[in-house]
């Protein structure tokens, strides 16, 4: 993993797309998630992690039987429009944003 960003509902995640010997050719896959009413964030990383980095990021919620929950996931890949983990991370920040924030209208 290059890189995670985790706010509020949402994370993104960077990381290699193969581990071959030329990393710029084949580029970077990037990971969203979206999940509805999350409560907590966690990271963490395992004993075989590379240097101690984190590899692992977590959404929190606490959820009822029969509860619907909603949680969206997208990717892309940094050879194909997104060009990089930053930019990944507004876009799903931005999704974020409207599924917290959706447009109301009313009409009388």
């Amino acid at each position: 993993v290059k890189d995670i960003t985790q706010q509020g509902n949402w994370l993104a995640l960077t990381e290699p797309a193969s581990d071959s010997s030329d990393a710029e050719r084949d580029g970077d896959i990037l990971l969203g998630v979206i999940l509805q009413g999350a409560e907590k964030q966690s990271r963490f990383q395992t004993p075989t992690s590379p240097n101690q980095q984190v590899q692992h990021a977590l959404l929190l919620r606490k959820a009822k039987a029969g509860e619907k929950i909603l949680m969206l996931n997208g990717s892309a890949w940094s050879h194909a429009g997104v060009a990089g983990g930053a930019e990944w991370a507004e876009q799903v920040k931005q999704a974020a944003d409207r599924l917290n924030n959706p447009l109301l209208i009313k009409i009388k």
